[in-house]
């Protein structure tokens, strides 16, 4: 009888201990998304077999509406991005702020890439003479201009034009025309 009741108690302990060890991963879309680029091939196979192949085949523009779906692509919230430059007053630091939130913005259309060498690079081009209008989505081929910065600008000319009707207050504050 004594030992029947001492192995019961070491099997329960096993079981329990065998539940607690185990584990569900959960993901969200935007983790997954932000995990596959780098992903190792098993992962990326994992993660497929969940979400469909086609989830990650998605471009960003087809799942962003808003700064808040660029804040929840990067894991951080709206504090992230007020960052205060000692001597700069509110506008100077305004515009810092903007520069951040393009950089965000910019590297989520761009999936993490950089354009290299001879790759185009694609930015908005605005009017301002007749208020602040989107004009036209220009690239660059081989020219570093200030606009067309590697880490500002966009790899296809739909994502630029998609980028300059959702985030058109970005640019304006990074050309503070007040």
């Amino acid at each position: 009888m004594y030992f029947t009741k001492e192995l019961f108690k070491i099997v329960l302990t096993i079981i329990t201990k065998n539940k607690r060890m185990e584990k569900q991963l959960k993901l969200d879309d935007v983790t997954a998304r932000r995990l596959y680029p780098t992903a190792a091939p098993e992962f990326k196979e994992l993660l497929e077999q969940n979400f469909g192949k086609e989830f990650f085949n998605q471009k960003a523009r087809d799942t962003i509406t808003g700064y808040g779906d660029i804040l929840n692509a990067w894991g951080v919230n709206e504090s992230a991005d007020n960052v205060k430059v000692e001597g700069f007053d509110d506008a100077e630091n305004n515009v810092v702020k903007a520069f951040i939130q393009k950089m965000r913005t910019s590297k989520i259309y761009r999936a993490g890439k950089l354009p290299k060498v001879g790759d185009k690079r694609w930015y908005p081009w605005w009017r301002v003479s007749s208020g602040f209008v989107f004009d036209d989505a220009d690239c660059a081929d081989t020219g570093a201009y200030a606009s067309s910065a590697s880490r500002l600008s966009f790899l296809e000319e739909a994502d630029v034009i998609d980028y300059a009707m959702k985030f058109k207050d970005i640019e304006q504050a990074l050309i503070d025309l007040k």
